[in-house]
């Protein structure tokens, strides 16, 4: 089932969700890599005027809107779908697709 699911994602092509007015992101603060663990998880991270680049169902860059925007890997794909979020508050899931990108941006008008 997973295989499946991940060529479906592959031919979705790249997404970028542009003009997010808060992303929220459970990235561990400061140098240490990984998810937050433990008390880390009562303090979300919050990124204003962020984007977020996917492609294959694989989150390829997340942060600011400019550094996103300069991504290497944004000028190597040949079709991009953008969708505007439209300074919205969005979460950030390290399973990110089109599909539930696009029900989160419905759920929130």
């Amino acid at each position: 089932m997973p295989a499946k699911a991940s060529k479906q994602n592959q031919s979705e092509g790249a997404l970028l969700l542009a003009n997010i007015g808060q992303l929220l992101s459970l990235r561990s603060p400061g140098k240490s890599t990984g998810p937050r663990r433990a008390h880390e998880l009562n303090n979300v991270g919050i990124i204003e005027d962020a984007a977020v680049l996917c492609e294959g169902g694989k989150i390829l860059a997340a942060g600011k809107s400019r550094d996103v925007l300069r991504h290497p890997a944004r000028k190597k794909l040949k079709s991009l779908r953008e969708i505007d979020c439209q300074n919205k508050v969005l979460p950030l899931h390290d399973c990110w697709t089109l599909k539930s990108a696009s029900a989160a941006l419905r759920m929130k008008r």
